[in-house]
């Protein structure tokens, strides 16, 4: 169903998205954009803040990922 967003949530994501994230189709099949917001570990605790700052209204995930 349709989101609805706070001034903050929006304010959240766009900001976000002008930064470290993106908005994409995992593949051609997706019928769902993902949002994805890349930071390194030492970003944690910011990056947590921003999330929990969206948490209500959007069904939001972490996950690890590791790059060498």
């Amino acid at each position: 169903g349709k989101v609805s967003l706070s001034t903050l949530d929006e304010e959240v994501l766009v900001g976000t998205l002008l930064g470290d994230a993106s908005v994409l189709f995992k593949t051609k099949l997706s019928k769902y954009p993902s949002f994805s917001v890349a930071h390194s570990t030492k970003f944690e605790e910011y990056s947590d803040y921003k999330m929990n700052l969206v948490w209500k209204s959007l069904a939001l995930k972490k996950r690890y990922v590791s790059h060498r």
